[in-house]
Formats: C-alpha cells, structure tokens, sequence
C-alpha cells in the first residue's frame, strides 16, 4: 500500500501574507554552526581536537553539496519536484552550491593553519588589546603561521 500523501495549500488571506512579506527586502543570513563555535575555543582543546573538527566540516559540505548536485540533476533529467519552480530552485541551490564549497574551501585553509601549530599547545593568543570601539582595535591573528595566511586567500575574499 503506499504511503499517505499530505497534500499542503494556501488561503487566500494567505498568499496576501506571503506577497506582503516578499515586498520586504529580509534581513541577512544568521549563521549558527557548532563546528566554527569549536575552532573559536580551540585553545581549550588540542591541534587533534581542532584537525577532527575541521575534517567533519570538510566532510559535512562535500556530503550536503553532493545531495544539492543530485537534486541539480534531477531538475535537469526533469524528474525534481515541482517542475514549475525550477527557476527558483535552481537560485537557491545556486546559493548552497557555494556555501558548501565555501565551508569546504575554509576547512581545508583552517586545516592547512592548525597543521602548523605545534601539537597539544594552545594556538597562539592575540596579545590584549584596549577596544576602540572600531575594527582598529585589532589587526588579526599574532602567531607567525595564521599571520601569514591572513587575510584569507583571494578566493575567500571574492564575495566582499
């Protein structure tokens, strides 16, 4: 027997809320990630500690970004759900297509880092600064390895 099938539609009070809401410009994306959270405390942890974190957030967007690349084909076989929005789809998968390439990207940078941290030593602390109140009150990170990979490579920085 197949499964049951929820069929979801919108009232006409509705579809004005939505044309309302997509009149407004939104606000920017909120970033939440629990593995970026890991490498900022990384010196309370070890190198091993930080490498594994950035080996899952490696592996984390290769494996989202070859479920969105499967769902690109489907649109293109002409199999992927509704087919009358497959431009929006492929908008916003256009979007998750470098987002995942981005985190990739930044783990594999970060990896390269931390690889030159010395093992079961906290990474390298910015020596105290009084805050301006302003970016001048700091200038990047101090310890020679992350200084000299910093400002991130130009392919990171593109999007500025």
């Amino acid at each position: 027997m197949p499964a049951a099938r929820t069929v979801h539609g919108i009232t006409p009070e509705g579809r004005q809320a939505l044309a309302a809401w997509l009149r407004t410009p939104g606000s920017g994306p909120a970033t939440e990630s629990e593995q970026l959270l890991q490498v900022f405390f990384a010196d309370c942890g070890t190198r091993a500690d930080t490498l594994a974190t950035l080996r899952a957030a490696r592996a984390w967007a290769g494996e989202r970004n070859t479920d969105n690349l499967s769902a690109v084909e489907s649109y293109r076989a002409g199999t992927g759900p509704f087919p009358e929005r497959t431009a929006q789809t492929m908008l916003v998968g256009g979007f998750l297509t470098q987002y995942y390439r981005l985190g990739a990207s930044w783990a594999d940078w970060a990896a390269d880092i931390v690889e030159r941290w010395p093992e079961d030593r906290a990474p390298p602390r910015l020596p105290p600064r009084k805050w301006t109140g302003s970016s001048g009150g700091h200038t990047g990170p101090s310890d020679s390895a992350a200084r000299d990979a910093w400002p991130p490579p130009a392919a990171l920085r593109s999007a500025a």
